[in-house]
């Protein structure tokens, strides 16, 4: 039986590397999908009308605040990650 877990920290590295890169690839999507939409249904652009441009804007608003949960999400994700890293090299200490 080993003795060590034998953690690859590259491995763990690579992954929250990964899911930092993802998340900012997302967040960034979204905005340009509101800057879109906003320029869009802005006065003067293509598809502006008084009953809906204001509904567009909400909607824009409520996309961003989605931004803030997704901020908080990706944290939690991090935040296990390190958690699962400190637990295996916690065993690796003891055994």
């Amino acid at each position: 039986m080993a003795d060590k877990v034998a953690l690859i920290e590259d491995e763990y590295t690579t992954l929250q590397s990964q899911l930092e890169s993802g998340h900012t690839q997302i967040l960034d999507y979204i905005e340009s999908i509101v800057g879109q939409l906003e320029n869009i249904s802005a006065q003067g652009g293509e598809f502006y009308t008084e009953s809906i441009s204001p509904k567009v804007a909400l909607l824009c608003e409520e996309i961003r605040s989605v931004k803030t949960t997704l901020g908080e999400v990706y944290m939690a994700h991090r935040e296990i990650v390190k958690s699962f890293v400190t637990a295996i090299e916690d065993l690796d200490t003891c055994c």
